[in-house]
């Protein structure tokens, strides 16, 4: 009776050997095929930390040459082609002198120029400014509408001016 004992016992603990083998590998796939969503945003979210997230890309928005005004807000900036969208005048057929050079006016030099920066988690204004070398003070004077500059919250679309 012992031997049979002893049999039973080793089948039962190659049972409970191979139910937490089962454990580890279903835990090493849930976690494998999570990895995207818990490194790319989980931690990063915890930690506060920024360089897990995808960098935005920076758009300018730049005046049209059409009007010396800037655009009324900063909702839809200026999206550019890529250089390999672009098309000169001789590959469409036409002239050169079809596309006249524009127009600057006295106060086109001196008219500021921004680029949009949508505020990601972890940043604040101070990172911004060393980012953009500029100081806090002028990215508060471009974003008057800001109404907390202590707490600007992530999601937030902010001006950031080009120094030359």
């Amino acid at each position: 009776m012992n031997e049979n004992q002893n049999n039973t016992n080793a089948y039962n603990d190659l049972v409970k050997f191979g139910v937490l083998l089962l454990i580890f590998a279903g835990t090493i796939l849930v976690v494998s095929l999570l990895r995207p969503l818990i490194f790319g945003r989980i931690v990063p979210a915890i930690l506060g930390d920024t360089r897990a997230a995808a960098p935005q890309p920076v758009v300018p928005v730049v005046p049209s040459p059409a009007s010396s005004e800037a655009p009324a807000s900063s909702e839809a900036p200026v999206a550019y082609p890529a250089p390999s969208e672009m098309v000169t005048p001789l590959e469409t057929g036409m002239d050169a002198a079809a596309y006249p050079a524009p127009e600057e006016s006295p106060g086109d030099e001196t008219a500021p120029q921004f680029i949009t920066h949508v505020l990601q988690p972890g940043e604040n204004l101070t990172r911004l400014a060393t980012r953009y070398n500029v100081t806090v003070a002028q990215i508060i004077e471009a974003n008057p509408g800001l109404p907390n500059p202590d707490n600007v919250q992530a999601g937030t679309a902010l001006q950031i001016p080009v120094v030359p």
